[in-house]
């Protein structure tokens, strides 16, 4: 399949409504509160804030079938700034015609017209999207240090005979990031701390 890539404007805000409600409800099991009637409005914004960006695929007919959603960060530890790909969907019957490659592609390009000094991607939980990180990396995502520390920890402790391993998470209201990172590592929440099942020890 011939596709191409657009990059999003306001009057696209609908198209992005409905594409990232679509991902959010199968990350969900169809049980995402988010619809593309009331993240409309959000997406529109978004797309008029010069922070926020969205890149859509379309197929030979010109009807959008994925999209990917950019924001800018700063970190020390990323050199300056960079680019997070936060959402990125592509319609099921797409999937094997390479839109999310052409998607990844395009993004790469638009991290460097921008200056970006790396680009990195809020990937779901491995255990139960596999395929999903699984492109990623196939892709060149790498990952992070925080990633490959967890899974050594996996390893130990699943050699100590561990029956799980517990992390003492901080506060989510403050730190979002930080509780994303430990669930997408398959952590899962009790209470004021996170819990690792022994199922999860063993890395993928």
């Amino acid at each position: 399949m011939n596709l191409s890539v657009t990059e999003a404007t306001p009057s696209d805000a609908p198209t992005v409504a409905a594409l990232t409600a679509a991902l959010l409800s199968e990350l969900d099991g169809g049980n995402a509160a988010v619809t593309a009637n009331s993240s409309e409005p959000i997406a529109s914004d978004l797309l008029k804030s010069g922070r926020f960006w969205s890149l859509i695929a379309k197929d030979p007919d010109n009807v959008p079938v994925g999209i990917l959603n950019l924001n800018e960060c700063a970190a020390i530890y990323a050199g300056g700034v960079f680019g997070e790909i936060t959402e990125l969907y592509v319609h099921p019957q797409a999937r094997s015609a390479g839109a999310g490659r052409t998607l990844i592609d395009a993004a790469k390009k638009f991290a460097v017209e921008r200056g970006w000094k790396r680009l990195e991607v809020g990937a779901p939980p491995e255990a139960e999207w596999p395929r999903t990180l699984g492109f990623y990396r196939a892709c060149g995502f790498l990952a992070g240090a925080g990633r490959r520390l967890i899974d050594a920890a996996k390893k130990f402790a699943e050699e100590r005979g561990w029956k799980r391993l517990e992390v003492g998470a901080p506060p989510e209201a403050e730190w979002p990031r930080t509780l994303g990172f430990y669930r997408a590592c398959g952590f899962l929440a009790v209470g004021p701390r996170l819990k690792l099942p022994k199922d999860q020890f063993q890395p993928h």
